[in-house]
């Protein structure tokens, strides 16, 4: 959807997919999206796995894979398309997280990655924003296409 609502005003995107947990896979998936379009501008981190656990049944594999695709995986995404935005002209990244707060039974692990996402993605703004890279916390919710359309058209 938030392919099509770019590609619909005028501009270029495309969805890649692969494993972000994986530092080679994420480099290869760089590449291919440079390869792609000549660069990066806008990366939307937007991967996530969500098992639905109680906390006293869920075992320690399920609880790394969360934290490896929720958070490792938005480090590595992030750090890889980071090194290409500082080398351009800067760039903007886009991590989507849960309302503060929120978090229902069975789901500890999912949201406790997603506050670590949030707290990353503050300091990733701090840390980047002196290279022209713009990190923003974006809240997943039903408006979620038009928060993430906003924050582009205000570029």
């Amino acid at each position: 959807e938030v392919v099509a609502g770019i590609v619909k005003r005028g501009g270029m995107a495309k969805a890649f997919v692969d494993d972000v947990a994986k530092k080679v896979a994420v480099q290869a998936l760089v590449n291919d999206v440079e390869d792609e379009f000549g660069g990066i501008d806008i990366l939307v981190n937007h991967a996530n796995v969500q098992p639905r656990f109680a906390l006293l049944d869920m075992d320690e594999w399920d609880w790394h894979r969360v934290y490896d695709v929720n958070v490792t995986g938005a480090f590595l995404v992030t750090q890889s398309v980071a090194r290409v935005m500082k080398s351009k002209t800067g760039g903007v990244i886009l991590n989507l997280v849960e309302e503060a707060g929120k978090g229902v039974d069975k789901e500890a692990a999912y949201y406790s990655s997603i506050a670590s996402l949030a707290k990353m993605s503050e300091l990733a703004a701090q840390e980047l924003n002196p290279f022209g890279i713009k990190v923003y916390p974006v809240v997943r919710s039903k408006d979620v296409v038009r928060v993430v359309l906003g924050i582009m058209e205000t570029l």
